[in-house]
């Protein structure tokens, strides 16, 4: 049994060993991360903001007023709206708060239009319909800083960047397992973010990202993801590392 329990407790501690160098070195990769300020220039850039909507009635609305309160002048950017086949109200919110905001330029669109189903397919729609080459997605359960349309901006504007990925976080909720989830999810979104800061991406989320259009387009011939329902966001990353230009940034928006 002696060796038994040696041999169990090296297995351990290599294990921890290991366990705590890939931390380490996300740590290290997160602390190499720039710290964005939004830009002070006046000179803004115009960009496209992608949300893929699906039943998001109960959220959708108090996500187009997180984007429509960003201190972004607004006309220097586009909301385009997909809608993927719906059944709920979402749609006819959508509307409502367009009338309410004519100041603001909102696009929707519905993927049963054209027979297609998918986020996937809604982002491409979106992509295809955008006027601006800065294109930023998000969800429609989500609610953005007031910072996040120019933080992107700058990124793209000082490091060039072709994506960016930015972080993601639940809204606090009570319950241990609830707890336990932001937690699991957290601790991803920091790993994400310390690779990328090593320069070894492989993890993105669409419900926080900008990309450059020409090089989504670019790239569309060559993916091979279509039989995919899921994983926009994943494999355009990976895409986009199999390029000569292998630009991506993870802003600590």
């Amino acid at each position: 049994m002696s060796l038994f329990y040696t041999i169990v407790t090296l297995l351990v501690s290599i294990s921890s060993l290991i366990y705590a160098v890939i931390v380490l070195t996300f740590f290290d990769g997160w602390m190499k991360l720039p710290n964005l300020t939004p830009s002070r220039t006046r000179q803004f850039t115009k960009v496209s903001i992608i949300i893929a909507c699906r039943n998001e009635e109960d959220y959708i609305i108090r996500c187009l007023e997180s984007i429509v309160n960003n201190n972004y002048a607004k006309e220097y950017y586009e909301i385009i709206i997909v809608d993927d086949n719906s059944d709920d109200n979402s749609l006819n919110l959508i509307y409502k708060f367009s009338e309410n905001h004519p100041d603001v330029i909102i696009k929707v669109y519905k993927l049963g239009d054209i027979g297609s189903v998918g986020k996937k397919e809604a982002i491409r729609y979106g992509v295809g319909h955008a006027l601006n080459n800065l294109i930023l997605t998000t969800d429609g359960d989500c609610v953005v800083p007031e910072n996040w349309i120019s933080l992107f901006v700058s990124s793209h504007i000082n490091n060039q960047a072709k994506l960016i990925c930015g972080p993601v976080s639940y809204f606090p909720q009570k319950g241990f397992f609830q707890q336990f989830q932001l937690l699991d999810f957290l601790s991803l979104v920091a790993s994400s973010a310390g690779a990328i800061g090593n320069g070894k991406a492989f993890m993105s989320n669409a419900a926080n990202m900008a990309f450059d259009k020409e090089t989504f387009n670019a790239l569309q011939k060559n993916r091979n993801d279509d039989n995919l329902a899921s994983g926009d966001d994943i494999f355009l990353l990976h895409a986009i590392k199999k390029t000569p230009c292998k630009r991506n940034k993870f802003s600590k928006i």
